[in-house]
């Protein structure tokens, strides 16, 4: 893990600083103490209609692009064949999963358990039986990310469309991922984790736990920077700063680790505290003789308190008050769940208005006959 130094918190600060200064931080939303502003609405409960909707050549399935269009129009080609989110429920079918679900106790295999496919097929809305199977083999489909399509596949390629202001088209389900904000944090809900959301279609909370890591799960890491970079593109580019690209999604992953933290909290019948939040080494090291994790602990840090790392990134922890004192209450023997779900709830507050500060992105041209 990554920890606190002089000269990465010097640049985390300039970053963070330019963005608060950029706009006034929003007051709270309206709801009470415990309200969190949203960087944008929950979408309504719409029904997914599934990523074959996209495939026709003249939309999104061309073989290759198309010249003259402001699309590539190959973004489902290149999604079922290059992209690994259109596997992610062929692997729920393999060997690996089946060991995890036998050592876990599960009843269900785990193409079937509701908590894995949370985050290995597309959020079904209302949809049951073989409308929901179908969907749900497409694996990570173009509704998980753009939101379900019932109420706007049929006019989004036209120029009324094209006119309507973001929040129309997310009144009517499409997520507009094309803000950085918006993007980290619907990538973070699965690759970090979050509470249930039942009208999305997460009867389940999407969360990789101790239990899990302990069965045979990887451990989740999530760098928004790198791996959006790592995807077979099927977007335009933007003009995205990338100390900016990665700012955001350092805050977008420490919001979701602190929603998921605060619903565990919540939450009597689950263990506390759930140690997947907490620095792996702190525990994992050799006992007896050299150890060369157990060197690399804070020397400051008592035996048997391991350290707290939500969204593996502890580096912010000094430039938010409440993060600071969320660690501090996570590293007791005993986390208190009263204190810890206080201060979830104000440092999650915090980090939604950083999110929140609007973003200046220019597209960058790009040729219609060739691709990255």
């Amino acid at each position: 893990m990554r920890r606190w130094t002089p000269v990465a918190g010097c640049t985390l600060v300039v970053l963070f600083a330019a963005l608060e200064a950029a706009v006034a931080v929003a007051p709270f939303a309206p709801g009470g103490a415990g309200a969190v502003p949203a960087v944008a609405p929950s979408l309504p409960a719409f029904d997914p209609i599934g990523s074959g909707s996209c495939a026709a050549s003249a939309c999104h399935g061309s073989a290759r692009p198309i010249p003259g269009s402001r699309i590539f129009r190959t973004e489902h080609s290149v999604w079922i064949v290059l992209d690994k989110h259109a596997r992610a429920y062929e692997t729920l079918h393999a060997g690996p999963a089946a060991a995890i679900i036998r050592a876990l106790g599960w009843d269900r295999p785990a193409y079937r358990e509701t908590r894995c496919l949370a985050c290995h097929s597309t959020p079904r809305g209302r949809l049951a039986g073989t409308d929901a199977d179908a969907v749900r083999r497409e694996g990570v489909g173009c509704e998980a990310c753009h939101g379900p399509a019932s109420r706007w596949v049929n006019e989004h390629a036209s120029d009324a469309w094209l006119a309507r202001a973001a929040n129309e088209k997310e009144e009517r389900g499409m997520r507009p991922i094309a803000r950085l904000a918006d993007r980290a944090l619907t990538c973070a809900g699965c690759h970090v984790g979050a509470p249930p959301d039942p009208d999305q279609g997460f009867p389940d909370p999407r969360d990789v736990n101790h239990d899990m890591i302990a069965a045979g799960h990887p451990r989740l890491t999530f760098e928004l920077a790198d791996d959006q970079e790592r995807m077979p593109r099927h977007w335009n580019k933007k003009a995205e700063a990338p100390d900016r690209v990665r700012a955001i999604g350092r805050i977008a992953s420490a919001k979701a680790g602190v929603d998921l933290l605060r619903f565990r909290a919540e939450t009597s019948e689950a263990p506390w505290p759930e140690f997947s939040g907490y620095d792996c080494a702190s525990c994992h090291h050799a006992l007896e003789g050299p150890s060369s994790r157990r060197e690399a602990l804070p020397r400051e840090r008592a035996i048997g308190l391991p350290a707290w790392e939500p969204g593996s990134d502890p580096e912010l922890f000094p430039l938010f008050p409440a993060f600071e004192q969320l660690r501090s209450a996570m590293e007791k023997a005993e986390p208190d769940r009263k204190l810890v779900i206080s201060k979830a709830l104000e440092t999650a507050r915090g980090l939604a208005e950083r999110l929140a500060v609007p973003e200046r992105e220019t597209p960058v041209p790009e040729p219609t006959t060739t691709r990255e």
